[in-house]
């Protein structure tokens, strides 16, 4: 059996050799390739055409070591994938990597002609091809650690431009010029020697053992007689091994590799009654990193708290680790459920009982990490806050990423709830003023009293029950808003919230309340929580994002309002983002945006919403207004009219209704001349009437041709045409359907009835035939715009 070595060490040169006649022969198609482990040190050039003994794996380190290789005939080189690091080669048939071998062959002053095993050479511009480029490829500072500078050279004796690379997948590009003095940068590279063989290799399975016990288990591709070596997915970097057979053979190919446990970053524990508990944090340094117990979806918190929740433990072994809670004890493990994403989200982690979900535990530069056992490349990831997984194929660097990253620091067995009563409840209580009474998001004068004596006896001690009650019913006796109508009020300058006339957007600086300020809250809770839908004018608030301008929307957004003291919240579509609330931009004219809660403008106060003032548009003793609003509604000294009119259309009768349900179009007429109207919310205002000409809006309308709507010509109140484009929200007028080509509508300030005149526009002038001007045209003939009209 034929096997062909390599001599490593050795310094051959071919001087003045035509490497251009030179034809590669790398052995039969059945050869295979044995990739030593270390780095050369030296280069060794090939000696002649058929010198099979001197071909390396070129390779690159920056962002992950890979292989360099020839890319395609006229193609820059490139490095592949870090899949392709020297001990992928091994045992790799040698005919089918041919891009991948290459080999030195000496020219002037020790310059190189660098061939790869397909017969072509990296030309003078890093490309492959017949005509063969001249390079310097020599140890940096003349060291012995196998660091290779590379630079294009034109005699040997020069550095010209030095090879370059950014990372795996880029192809390989020049960089500056001169001798390469820095090991480990993007011009440090590495050879590995490559010998072929003809022998069959082995196949070995490793079983790793610790206590007696198999815990993982792989195979390997070995020639015999080589070195044991666990393969590299085997591997832990808190483990030193022992093998039961120094070299593998024909005889041994099962292989006991005994695993040396050391250096731990915490200490395992046999189960929840003798644990060793530990503070936990992923994405140390961050805001949101410790890990609090949750049954539903792990998040980060920004605080660690020395209760039961917060308070973690490790059963198992390196290969297999364990995650419980001291809450939950050996009842529940840290998992996801199915089969793991390994696309962006990731499987969402959470407490989940009756898991026996283990994770495998491993280095980072920074502490350690936790590799999920049915996939090794996804990781254990803060995605600030909430905890899932996070892939390789996701993230390249997620192995080393903060996100990625656990810190552990030993705590106390016994629990103290204090700490946490006192955060979350001292703004309540450590107070010198008391807090507002019986308004929404407090508590009643009673309760605050009865629960003030409680929490100063449990601010020394707490025990989780104390604390659970004390929670309880703090919450039961807070007072929410229930679905209704309501204001809401920005504490920075105290104005209200109101949508704009266009329908479009938000603002935050409104000086009192009227229709366009009344909110619709929804109220749900699911799972204890509190949330509310924020609706004006039938439409949904949409959800705020940092410093983006609030839209409305036809789908329902759920807000959560997040108390920051007694009576006045922080509304937040995404609690886990800091930027998601709800915010009076003064930047922004006003308008509501997303950020931060603690800022004075995303901080509410909630008030009923029981009545407000319509403007009113006074004429000769009387007042007039169109309104429409999308909630029921009653008014007060002022008479709400639908509009009436015969089948002639020449009579327009006004129908007094006592209430004007939701989404009406009104007529408001005052006696007296008021300047506003008081409205009153009836949610569930109810009218009889029938043909009613008036069509409300709550949005703004555009103007459509035949279309009528209030005004005053002259004195004269009615509806008209008009020079407009648009009618604001809350308003009503006729549509030119209900029109059917009438360009006026006039009244005499009375309800009783009204006469109906057709004319161009309402500025225009009628008289009869005797030139007289009239104010309101009777059956006969007429004058409009010098043309005869019959009425």
């Amino acid at each position: 059996m034929r096997k062909i070595t390599s001599l490593l060490m050795c310094s051959l040169f071919a001087v003045g050799a035509s490497a251009q006649d030179w034809t590669p022969n790398v052995s039969s198609s059945t050869a295979t390739m044995q990739v030593t482990a270390a780095r050369a040190t030296s280069v060794t050039a090939a000696t002649a055409a058929t010198d099979n003994d001197h071909w390396y794996i070129l390779t690159q380190k920056r962002n992950g070591e890979s292989a360099a290789y020839d890319a395609g005939d006229g193609q820059t080189l490139k490095r592949q994938s870090t899949t392709y690091t020297p001990s992928y080669f091994n045992t790799k048939k040698a005919a089918e990597n041919t891009d991948f071998l290459v080999r030195f062959i000496t020219t002037d002053n020790g310059a190189y002609n660098i061939q790869f095993a397909n017969g072509r050479y990296v030309t003078n511009d890093l490309k492959s091809g017949s005509t063969p480029g001249k390079y310097k490829f020599y140890a940096i500072n003349g060291n012995s650690t196998g660091d290779f500078g590379w630079n294009l050279s034109s005699d040997g004796a020069d550095y010209k431009n030095i090879v370059d690379n950014n990372g795996a997948g880029y192809t390989l590009a020049f960089w500056g010029s001169g001798e390469v003095k820095k090991i480990g940068g993007n011009n440090d590279w590495f050879i590995y020697p490559v010998t072929f063989s003809e022998e069959a290799p082995l196949t070995i399975t490793y079983n790793v053992v610790i206590d007696g016990k198999t815990v993982a288990t792989g195979t390997s591709t070995q020639f015999s007689g080589t070195p044991a070596a666990l393969p590299a997915a085997l591997q832990n970097a808190y483990c030193t091994y022992t093998f039961s057979n120094a070299t593998v053979d024909a005889e041994h190919t099962t292989i006991i590799a005994t695993a040396t446990v050391s250096n731990l970053p915490f200490q395992f524990s046999e189960n929840a009654a003798t644990a060793q508990w530990y503070k936990l944090q992923l994405r140390p340094g961050y805001k949101n990193s410790y890990l609090c117990a949750d049954i539903e979806q792990m998040r980060g918190h920004e605080k660690f708290y020395n209760t039961a929740e917060y308070k973690w433990a490790f059963v198992g072994n390196p290969y297999a680790v364990k995650v419980i809670n001291k809450l939950t004890g050996d009842e529940a493990v840290l998992a996801y459920e199915g089969n793991i994403q390994v696309n962006r989200p990731g499987s969402t982690i959470k407490l989940m009982q009756e898991s026996s979900m283990t994770w495998i535990l491993d280095k980072n530069n920074n502490g350690f990490t936790l590799r999920a056992t049915e996939n090794p490349a996804c990781y254990l990831h803060n995605r600030e806050p909430n905890i899932a997984t996070c892939s390789v194929s996701e993230w390249g660097g997620v192995a080393t990423d903060g996100g990625s990253t656990f810190k552990v620091e030993a705590v106390d067995t016994e629990d103290n709830y204090n700490t946490q009563l006192i955060d979350e409840f001292s703004g309540w209580f450590d107070v010198e003023t008391e807090p507002a009474f019986d308004v929404y998001f407090s508590l009643p004068m009673e309760t605050y009293t009865a629960l003030g004596t409680q929490y100063t006896h449990l601010k020394e001690t707490c025990t989780s029950e104390e604390y659970d009650h004390f929670a309880e019913e703090f919450h039961e006796f807070l007072k929410y808003p229930e679905t209704g109508y309501y204001f809401l009020k920005s504490v920075a300058g105290s104005q209200y919230g109101y949508i704009s006339g266009d329908g479009v957007k938000i603002y935050g600086n409104a000086a009192k309340t009227g229709v366009n300020t009344v909110v619709y809250l929804e109220k749900k809770i699911h799972e204890g929580y509190v949330f509310y839908t924020i609706k004006i004018q039938d439409k949904y608030v949409n959800r705020a994002t940092n410093s983006a301008i609030v839209s409305m929307s036809d789908t329902p957004i759920y807000y959560y309002p997040e108390i920051q003291k007694p009576g006045v919240v922080a509304l937040t579509a995404n609690p886990d983002d800091a930027f998601s609330y709800l915010h009076s931009g003064a930047g922004q004219g006003y308008a509501l945006v997303g950020w931060e809660a603690k800022a004075p403008a995303s901080q509410w106060t909630v008030e009923d919403a029981t009545s407000f003032d319509v403007a009113l548009h006074a004429v000769d003793g009387k007042s007039y207004a169109t309104f429409c609003a999308p909630f029921g509604v009653t008014v007060a000294e002022t008479k709400a009219n639908t509009l009436g009119m015969n089948e002639s259309k020449t009579r327009v009768i006004l129908n007094e209704i006592a209430e004007i349900p939701a989404n009406t179009g009104v007529l408001l007429v005052n006696e007296n001349g008021a300047a506003t109207a008081t409205v009153t919310i009836k949610a569930d205002a109810a009218a009889t009437f029938a043909g009613n000409a008036l069509v409300g809006t709550l949005a703004p309308h555009a103007k459509e041709a035949g279309d009528l709507f209030l005004g005053n010509s002259e004195g004269v109140v009615g509806f008209y045409d008009w020079a407009g484009t648009s009618l604001a929200p809350n308003r009503a007028y006729i549509p030119a359907a209900t029109a059917a080509g009438v360009r006026a509508l006039l009244f005499d300030n009375t309800t009783t009835g009204v006469n109906a005149a057709t004319l161009e526009n309402a500025s225009q002038k009628v008289f009869d035939l005797q030139g007289r001007r009239v104010q309101k045209a009777q059956k006969g003939l007429y004058i409009v715009n010098g043309k005869k009209v019959v009425f």
